[in-house]
């Protein structure tokens, strides 16, 4: 009975150790599913935080995108409204360019054209400072057996108003300043320098009308007049030189009295 009680009491530790064992084992097993829990929690907390930032990041990308593109449009609109408004003053000015070069059509200047023969050709050339190349023109009439030479030059902007100013201050204190009285000074002033001009000249048979040259540069006019390859049936010149007329008049284009003529009194 003894020994019966002692394998008794000896079953019954062995099985609170297995008990205990199971405890512990249980115990880790909760453990480490708290663990893993946990660690998925935080996986799932950096995912969802990534996914924030990636949100926030793409709307900045589309907020800078959208006030670049509204900074563009903006920039667009400011620069059609700009080139609008040039546009509109260009309109404006046009008017008032084209009446103030009309102005000084009214003049005629008689540059003296140098003409010399050379080995190639004729070679007519003169100094008007002061022109655009489109102000010079040369027209051939072959069935009458002349060409003209013809130009413009007006002051500029800023020469006008020097003169203008220069004008105003020789004008009486209380004399009446009126545009037209104003224009018929300047017309005084500029007659001789400034206006239009034509030359006439007899074409020459054994010029090769074809090849005729015109430029303008740096205030030098030079029209070049080739000879034909084959040789004219005619050898008669024309003389080419014309009157040879030069500027005259002085400044004021000869006019007597100052260069206002008793226009202001």
């Amino acid at each position: 009975e003894e020994r019966q009680r002692e394998i008794l009491e000896k079953q019954k530790k062995l099985e609170a150790l297995k008990q205990e064992e199971e405890k512990i084992k249980q115990k880790k097993m909760e453990e480490k599913k708290k663990q893993e829990e946990l660690a998925r929690l935080r996986q799932e907390q950096e995912r969802r935080q990534a996914e924030v930032e990636q949100r926030q990041k793409l709307e900045e990308e589309q907020r800078l995108k959208e006030a670049e593109a509204q900074k563009k449009r903006e920039a667009r609109e400011q620069n059609m409204e700009e080139e609008s408004e040039e546009e509109n003053e260009e309109d404006q000015e046009a008017p008032k360019e084209a009446h103030r070069l009309d102005k000084w059509r009214r003049l005629s200047i008689e540059p003296r054209f140098d003409v010399q023969r050379g080995r190639d050709g004729y070679v007519i050339s003169s100094m008007i400072p002061g022109m655009r190349q489109d102000d010079v023109s040369i027209q051939l009439f072959p069935r009458e057996g002349t060409f003209s030479i013809s130009g413009f030059r007006p002051p500029s902007r800023e020469e006008e108003e020097r003169m203008v100013r220069m004008i105003l201050k020789q004008v009486p204190p209380g004399a009446e300043v009126t545009q037209d009285k104003l224009d018929a000074v300047l017309l005084r002033m500029g007659a001789g320098r400034y206006g239009k001009f034509q030359e006439k000249y007899q074409l020459p048979s054994n010029v090769d009308t074809g090849n005729v040259k015109c430029n303008y540069q740096n205030g030098s006019i030079v029209i070049s007049l080739p000879f034909q390859r084959v040789p004219a049936r005619h050898t008669h010149q024309p003389d080419l030189f014309g009157d040879g007329a030069r500027y005259g008049g002085g400044p004021y284009g000869g006019f007597g009295g100052g260069p206002f003529g008793g226009f202001f009194m």
